[in-house]
């Protein structure tokens, strides 16, 4: 092989053309890892758009299931409190059910009280932030007060992919409307039925295992790309070896062509006999001596001349010799 592979590269064109051909196919490559890398992000994104979504939905159902009788019986301790900042609502009426006390929590806060108690799956478990929170755990971080504008700009939902602890996570939060039943303890902020007022956010982290580019997480993937990537590599090598056989033959045949033509040509000019070769048309193309002495000129002023009218005569003459 390093017989071969060194002729391949003493070759200026087909080093050039092997050199081509590898950086070609890596680029081919590299476009398929970054198209592949591409569209397992957005189907990985789709999904968790998906799931922040219908956990979101599932939150307002609650919400409007809890906001028809005004709210849901709640333990005056931990962890089913009544809501601490709402106590001075009239509806929050306070009351017993046998000997077990009991006060009327407001749906938001029940809404609340649902996400303390905790979820399995840590990343469905909502968060809510309000426009004009009452409670200071419900302003919201960084990244929840920027959607908080845009829910209050009139966006039912807003969505961004972002890097938390080193991994890529979707943040998700939906807008939650004023409902009559909320006017009971929101109706003194200023808010009317159909107002944005807040919103329920969501971290769900992307399925990263699914992206080509992932390093460790996907080592069968980026084994599979590199073993092609390498056949590809001896593919053309192959190719590039096959050229340079053809150019040996190549160089064989016309060495084999010259030194026949030059040895016909040593024959046409040793001959006694004078010796034409012409086109259809009457053009000259070869003659030797001989045949320019029977003319009475020189071979030089005798090759390319038209001979198809001019010595038609002499031409025929000199068949007959």
């Amino acid at each position: 092989m390093a017989h071969w592979f060194k002729e391949l590269m003493t070759d200026r064109h087909l080093r050039r053309q092997v050199v081509l051909r590898v950086v070609f196919w890596t680029l081919g490559i590299c476009a398929f890892v970054g198209l592949g890398s591409y569209y397992s992000y957005r189907e990985s994104r789709e999904n968790a758009l998906s799931r922040a979504r219908e956990n979101f939905q599932k939150d307002v159902m609650v919400r409007m299931l809890i906001n028809q009788p005004g709210g849901g019986y709640a333990l005056p301790d931990e962890p089913s409190r009544p809501n601490p900042h709402r106590l001075d609502t009239p509806d929050q009426g306070n009351g017993a059910i046998g000997d077990m006390p009991f006060a009327m929590g407001n749906p938001a806060h029940m809404t609340k009280l649902m996400h303390d108690l905790g979820i399995p799956v840590p990343e469905l478990q909502g968060h809510m932030a309000s426009l004009r929170p009452l409670s200071p755990e419900n302003a919201g971080d960084a990244w929840e007060q920027k959607a908080l504008y845009k829910l209050g700009t009139g966006h039912r939902e807003y969505w961004e992919v972002s890097t938390l602890g080193g991994h890529s996570r979707l943040r998700f939060m939906g807008a939650l409307v004023t409902l009559e039943g909320c006017l009971r303890c929101h109706a003194a902020q200023g808010y009317k039925v159909g107002d944005i007022r807040g919103g329920i956010s969501f971290t769900i982290p992307l399925n990263q295992d699914s992206f080509l580019t992932s390093g460790i997480h996907n080592v069968a993937t980026t084994l599979g790309i590199g073993i092609i990537w390498v056949l590809g590599l001896v593919a053309i090598l192959l190719a590039g070896k096959s050229n340079l056989n053809q150019l040996k033959e190549r160089g064989l045949a016309e060495t084999a062509l010259r030194e026949s033509e030059e040895q016909l040509r040593t024959i046409f000019d040793a001959s006694e006999a004078g010796i034409i070769l012409m086109t259809p048309q009457g053009i000259i193309r070869y003659a030797n001596n001989r045949m320019a002495e029977m003319f009475g000129t020189t071979l030089e002023k005798l090759l390319g001349t038209d001979r198809s009218e001019e010595h038609t005569s002499e031409l025929q003459s000199l068949r007959h010799l």
